[in-house]
């Protein structure tokens, strides 16, 4: 499948170059907003989310976490290959679009 394009972003705001918004590969961009994001975030898919933030002083639920972000993954069109989460803070995943 073509990967998808959307226009870049970070923590800091929109990619602009030249006075226009900046089209980059968006699925690393997706996958990091859907763990970030919490449900409720995303009017058009309300259950969308993982909000990584509510597992960050907590222990012993990596296999919750690893199963959210496998779910919001596939929910938004990806086949999730591996998770790997380390300490909450490094979440190493490979994920391809359908």
């Amino acid at each position: 499948m073509a990967s998808a394009h959307d226009i870049g972003h970070d923590e800091n705001g929109l990619f602009v170059k030249n006075g226009d918004f900046v089209v980059l590969e968006s699925d690393t961009m997706h996958a990091k907003d859907i763990i970030i994001s919490a449900p409720g975030w995303w009017n058009q898919f309300p259950l969308l989310g993982v909000n990584i933030t509510k597992y960050r002083s907590s222990s012993g639920r990596e296999q919750q976490i690893t199963r959210d972000i496998k779910l919001n993954m596939t929910a938004d069109g990806f086949i999730v290959d591996q998770i790997f989460v380390k300490n909450f803070q490094e979440i190493y995943l490979t994920a391809k679009r359908k």
